[in-house]
């Protein structure tokens, strides 16, 4: 379904990628989703000295809420509902989908994050079938879209359902980014993954799409 966008990718200066437009494309830390929570946890509490305060990683069962009912943690500035979570992580190429924050100071320290949010950029592995590949082609995932191949960025999928909140300075951008029309695309489709609704010249287009790779 790109061939109704034409110009996926453009180039831009480092001034442009530095203003983390949206569209722009980035290295950032992708969290992976776990079944399980893990946790740092203080295992042993010196109370004259917190130094020697020792902490271990504990791992919660699917559904355990109660790690986050404990009295505070002065140490590692944690309330008593909150925790130090562990996520593993990968460096992956994302593209920025929202606009920048601007700090707003009667908030306060507590609003003062400049979270972007991402959608995370994922190749193709060699074992993938032709059959998988087609399928996202012609865009048969909602919650999948199609990347082609474009200089050092690989052919392969931005993942919808896995679009994640990144602090802007952990953000390394690139000279890439989305064409103003790719960038209208990856937001219809985002937009009919949260919402079912989207223009209905994309669902048409799609649905021919699919029915030539089903042959019918």
């Amino acid at each position: 379904m790109v061939e109704l966008v034409g110009d996926f990718y453009r180039s831009v200066t480092p001034v442009d990628a530095r203003r983390l437009d949206r569209g722009q494309i980035c290295w950032g830390p992708v969290r992976y989703l776990s079944t399980q929570f893990q946790t740092v946890d203080l295992s042993s509490n010196s109370p004259h000295d917190e130094r020697l305060n020792e902490y271990s990683l504990t791992t919660h069962e699917p559904g355990d809420l109660s790690l986050f009912d404990h009295p505070p943690v002065h140490e590692l500035r944690l309330q008593s509902d909150e925790v130090l979570l562990v996520n593993k992580a990968k460096l992956r190429p994302v593209v920025v989908m929202s606009e920048r924050n601007q700090y707003w100071q009667d908030g306060g320290g507590r609003l003062s994050e400049r979270g972007l949010v991402c959608l995370p950029m994922y190749s193709f592995h060699r074992n993938d079938s032709q059959e998988f590949r087609n399928r996202i082609r012609v865009q048969e995932y909602p919650w999948w879209l199609y990347l082609p191949e474009y200089r050092s960025l690989r052919e392969g999928f931005a993942r919808i359902d896995r679009m994640q909140t990144i602090e802007e300075l952990h953000l390394q951008p690139t000279l890439y980014a989305l064409t103003e029309d790719s960038l209208w695309f990856a937001s219809e489709w985002i937009r009919y993954y949260l919402t079912g609704e989207i223009e209905e010249v994309l669902l048409e287009f799609r649905e021919e799409a699919v029915r030539s790779l089903q042959g019918g």
